[in-house]
Protein backbone atom coordinates (compact mmCIF):
# COMPACT_ATOMS: atom_id res chain seq x y z
CA UNK A 1 0.00 0.00 0.00
CA UNK A 2 1.34 3.41 -0.98
CA UNK A 3 -0.08 6.52 0.68
CA UNK A 4 0.53 9.88 -0.96
CA UNK A 5 0.67 13.26 0.77
CA UNK A 6 -1.42 15.54 -1.43
CA UNK A 7 -1.16 18.53 0.93
CA UNK A 8 2.52 19.44 1.14
CA UNK A 9 3.58 20.23 -2.46
CA UNK A 10 0.18 20.95 -3.92
CA UNK A 11 -0.04 23.84 -6.37
CA UNK A 12 -2.33 26.62 -5.15
CA UNK A 13 -6.03 26.83 -5.95
CA UNK A 14 -8.11 30.01 -6.14
CA UNK A 15 -10.87 30.71 -3.63
CA UNK A 16 -14.25 31.67 -5.11
CA UNK A 17 -14.49 35.43 -4.38
CA UNK A 18 -18.29 35.33 -4.22
CA UNK A 19 -18.90 32.48 -1.79
CA UNK A 20 -15.45 32.55 -0.16
CA UNK A 21 -15.98 28.88 0.67
CA UNK A 22 -15.40 27.00 -2.58
CA UNK A 23 -12.23 26.74 -4.63
CA UNK A 24 -11.78 26.73 -8.37
CA UNK A 25 -9.80 23.78 -9.73
CA UNK A 26 -6.24 24.41 -10.87
CA UNK A 27 -6.41 22.54 -14.17
CA UNK A 28 -2.67 22.81 -14.78
CA UNK A 29 -1.62 22.28 -11.17
CA UNK A 30 0.10 19.35 -9.53
CA UNK A 31 -0.86 17.71 -6.26
CA UNK A 32 2.34 15.79 -5.56
CA UNK A 33 5.33 17.91 -6.46
CA UNK A 34 8.43 16.71 -8.27
CA UNK A 35 10.09 14.94 -5.33
CA UNK A 36 7.02 12.86 -4.51
CA UNK A 37 6.45 11.95 -8.18
CA UNK A 38 10.03 10.67 -8.34
CA UNK A 39 9.56 8.75 -5.09
CA UNK A 40 6.33 7.16 -6.39
CA UNK A 41 7.97 6.12 -9.67
CA UNK A 42 10.90 4.61 -7.79
CA UNK A 43 8.59 2.72 -5.39
CA UNK A 44 6.56 1.26 -8.24
CA UNK A 45 9.61 0.30 -10.30
CA UNK A 46 11.39 -1.37 -7.38
CA UNK A 47 8.32 -3.15 -6.01
CA UNK A 48 7.92 -6.89 -6.34
CA UNK A 49 4.26 -6.77 -5.30
CA UNK A 50 1.62 -8.25 -7.60
CA UNK A 51 -0.92 -5.60 -6.59
CA UNK A 52 -0.41 -1.94 -5.66
CA UNK A 53 -2.96 0.01 -3.66
CA UNK A 54 -2.42 3.76 -3.89
CA UNK A 55 -4.28 6.00 -1.44
CA UNK A 56 -4.59 9.76 -1.09
CA UNK A 57 -6.42 12.17 1.15
CA UNK A 58 -8.60 13.26 -1.76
Amino acid sequence: MILLDTRHDRDPVTRDPISGQRYFPNEEGDILGEAQWEWLKRELRMSTAQVHLIGTSI
